[in-house]
């Protein structure tokens, strides 16, 4: 009993408690809201009688994921304690790849992880992906991964084909196979999901420098599903 009580006077010493907390690496949350849920998180009492500002006792991983989680925006948190009062905390948020729209819009990185509500009318400032296969809600992955990728590496290489840049997506359940890709130039490319891409761009530069050439204006689509066979549409009012 009495080695218990000594254990607790312990780790209730003053010069064992975390006193002094440094964060790193936020650029758009606010270091005042993070800074308050570390204090929350380190205030109170363990099994109403040890303090869980205790350096001995103090729980890194608990803090981290806290973070993680009332913070969607943070992609990944390091918690380092520095004997014998202090935290040193490392953030890194996560990076903007696009838009995600189903009724509601959420900005997305580039595993398709939504983190912050977005407004539904961004313009061209963004890459803005409109589906219906998953709800837009904030601390969820609302694209699967095979899926992301293909829209992350589309939106890398499409740009090296004639100046193209992509704005925008359609994504759809009615036709899951296919990923409609809007462009900065006002025409559309669709292309098939899983497909051989470096064979795609090859087609669409040559159909673009060949057939296209200068009615890129009047372009409305270019279909790129079937391989080397290629469709593509003129607006009709011009």
């Amino acid at each position: 009993m009495a080695f218990f009580a000594g254990a607790v006077y312990l780790l209730r010493l003053p010069y064992w408690q975390i006193k002094k907390v440094e964060i790193g690496g936020l650029e758009i949350l606010d270091p005042q809201e993070v800074r308050v849920k570390i204090d929350n998180f380190k205030s109170g009492l363990i099994l109403f009688l040890l303090p869980r500002s205790s350096f001995l006792l103090f729980n890194s991983e608990s803090l981290a994921s806290l973070l993680r989680q009332e913070f969607p925006r943070v992609e990944s948190v390091l918690v380092r304690k520095v004997f014998p009062d202090s935290l040193e905390i490392k953030l890194k948020e996560r990076e903007l790849f696009g838009i995600f729209c189903n009724e509601e819009c959420v900005y997305i990185d580039k595993q398709g992880f939504a983190y912050d509500y977005a407004p539904i009318s961004s313009g061209f400032l963004f890459i803005k992906i409109k589906s219906d296969a998953a709800e837009a809600r904030v601390g969820s992955t609302v694209l699967e991964p095979d899926l992301m990728n293909e829209i992350v590496f589309l939106s890398s290489e499409v740009g090296k084909i004639s100046g193209i840049r992509a704005v925008g997506y359609e994504l759809f359940s009615k036709i899951s196979s296919e990923i409609k890709m809007e462009t900065s130039e006002g025409f559309k490319i669709l292309f098939k999901r899983g497909d051989n891409f470096a064979n795609a761009f090859r087609v669409l530069k040559t159909v673009l420098e060949q057939e296209i050439k200068d009615k890129r204006a009047q372009l409305e689509y270019i279909d790129l599903r079937f391989g080397n066979k290629v469709f593509y549409r003129f607006r009709d009012s011009l």
